[in-house]
């Protein structure tokens, strides 16, 4: 999620699109929104939870698809993917990651008093739940070099054989895999297994959808310059989807609600790409971005490089919160939770602050920060 530089080698001369700072900017709100609220409703929708609270946990579940969807526009290429790149990639992911995870192991040991496997842990993303995305993206930094490779045939029926199969999370409430059989052929397509939200037929749709979407952004800007009015055309679907889907949450109406999740999160991403893309001011060519001074940054691109971090930190200010002031079972308090919430924000951005302006700018990759860079095209790992 942290933004670090990537040249892309496809599309016109326009290597750095701002509008994907916007959609991590909003992604990392909404996943920390996510992690605010009551545990049972980050994988469920239980009619004992106020209704509003599960509108809110199913209209931001684009969160981290949208992240997919970014890593994978901007790793997006038609050419070569070298071992220099593919090792930088890694670095960037896996060097900010460990000592989060370990740190996170602790946390969860010493101050939640839940036991830790830790070398199953490290490597699944598991001493936090929450750092399954890096394992997800670590697999699909080793997939990356065969994607170019691919025809472009082929890489459009993959890349929608993965998105149709992420609709099977959806289709759950209404499927039902018998035990032994999950078991024999070990699907992992059950929330009791633990590949369930690392299983590719659930998540790299997503990616392929980004990577897709940068190979064909020249085109679809011309288009949207040309045709303003297909901009409400791609947020008429994610319009009507969420007022179905906080209709039926205000009833209870699980079943429905959680069908509609798949439909509603493509349709989330794809509002967003239509309201933001060939709309957001893009930094001039080769300029030096400094934003030390977030008084004089747009929010969006403050958060946008800074959500690797942001990611990897904010449940540890989140729990403590909670430990101090925890969520009341049943219908816990909307204030409550928007305090969680904002501690989940401001705590990791002030620590980030902290770190920039104490550490050697080669000292930040190390957690994840970065140092002034040139304006070019930023990637989340």
């Amino acid at each position: 999620m942290a933004g670090w530089k990537v040249e892309l080698t496809v599309g016109p001369a326009r290597s750095y699109f701002p509008e994907i700072d916007v959609l991590k900017g909003v992604a990392i709100v909404c996943v920390v929104v996510i992690h605010s609220s009551p545990a049972d409703l980050q994988t469920d929708l239980p009619s004992g939870h106020a209704p509003g609270l599960c509108a809110v946990a199913m209209l931001t579940q684009f969160a981290v698809p949208c992240f997919l969807m970014c890593s994978g526009f901007l790793y997006a290429t038609v050419d070569r993917v070298s071992v220099f790149t593919l090792r930088e990639r890694l670095r960037r992911l896996l060097l900010p990651y460990l000592p989060a995870a370990i740190l996170a192991g602790w946390f969860r040991s010493e101050v939640l008093g839940i036991p830790v496997s830790w070398i199953r842990d490290l490597l699944l993303g598991h001493t936090f739940g929450i750092y399954y995305y890096v394992f997800v993206i670590f697999t699909l930094v080793l997939v990356t070099p065969i994607i170019p490779r691919l025809p472009r045939p082929l890489r459009w029926l993959v890349a929608a054989l993965l998105i149709a199969s992420g609709s099977v999370r959806s289709l759950g409430p209404v499927l039902t895999v018998p035990e032994a059989t999950a078991r024999t052929f070990n699907l992992g397509l059950d929330p009791s297994f633990p590949w369930f939200l690392r299983h590719p037929l659930l998540v790299w749709g997503y990616f392929f959808a980004g990577w897709e979407l940068r190979l064909v952004a020249p085109r679809l800007l011309s288009l949207l310059s040309a045709r303003p009015w297909l901009r409400g055309l791609g947020v008429l679907p994610w319009i009507g989807l969420s007022f179905a889907m906080v209709y039926w949450c205000l009833r209870g109406d699980a079943v429905r609600a959680v069908l509609a999740s798949w439909p509603l999160i493509y349709a989330s991403l794809a509002a967003l790409v239509a309201v933001t893309f060939g709309r957001t001011r893009a930094e001039p060519a080769g300029s030096v971005v400094s934003d030390q001074r977030p008084d004089r940054t747009p929010l969006y691109l403050w958060l946008s490089r800074r959500t690797y971090f942001i990611y990897l930190y904010h449940l540890f200010f989140v729990l403590t919160v909670q430990r101090v002031w925890p969520l009341p079972g049943g219908r816990p308090s909307y204030f409550a939770m928007g305090v969680h919430v904002l501690a989940g924000l401001a705590g990791p951005a002030a620590l980030a602050l902290l770190l920039e302006r104490t550490l050697p700018d080669r000292m930040l990759a190390f957690v994840g920060l970065q140092g002034p860079v040139q304006g070019r095209e930023r990637a989340s790992p």
